[in-house]
């Protein structure tokens, strides 16, 4: 169900924040740090393309949930991708560096996707009981 690829999802950004913020607290180094961005796009990627083989119920307010789901996390992975580029760019530490602006423009994209995601979500979720979500947490 899309709720199992929802939560799955928020492990994904649970572990890509945790990478991110090891390699601004120089926990991790600049490499290490982008190699596990790698493994955890790859599952990512993964759960992508499983999403593409769901069998989504035949009705428009279905069809929209799965297809806002999936641009959401398609741009949320792209701007994963761009932090990742970056951290190999560095050689050393990158505590008090900030991001490149596209960085933080393709996360302002993917935050305004997840958004109109859960406005077509999130009512349907109520009203079967089913757990909400922020837009923060895949």
């Amino acid at each position: 169900t899309l709720e199992n690829f929802l939560q799955q999802s928020h492990e994904g950004r649970a572990e890509v924040t945790r990478v991110l913020a090891g390699a601004f607290d120089c926990s991790l180094s600049p490499q290490v740090a982008a190699a596990q961005l790698d493994s955890v796009q790859e599952n990512r990627q993964s759960l992508l393309e499983q999403l593409a083989a769901l069998h989504v119920p035949n009705s428009d307010r279905a069809l929209l949930v799965s297809d806002r789901f999936q641009r959401a996390s398609h741009a949320s992975i792209a701007a994963d991708w761009i932090y990742r580029d970056w951290l190999r760019s560095k050689t050393s530490c990158v505590r008090g560096s900030k991001p490149p602006a596209e960085a933080r423009r393709a996360d302002a994209r993917a935050t305004a996707l997840k958004l109109r995601f859960l406005a077509a979500f999130n009512p349907l979720a109520a009203t079967v009981g089913r757990r909400t979500w922020r837009a923060d947490e895949f």
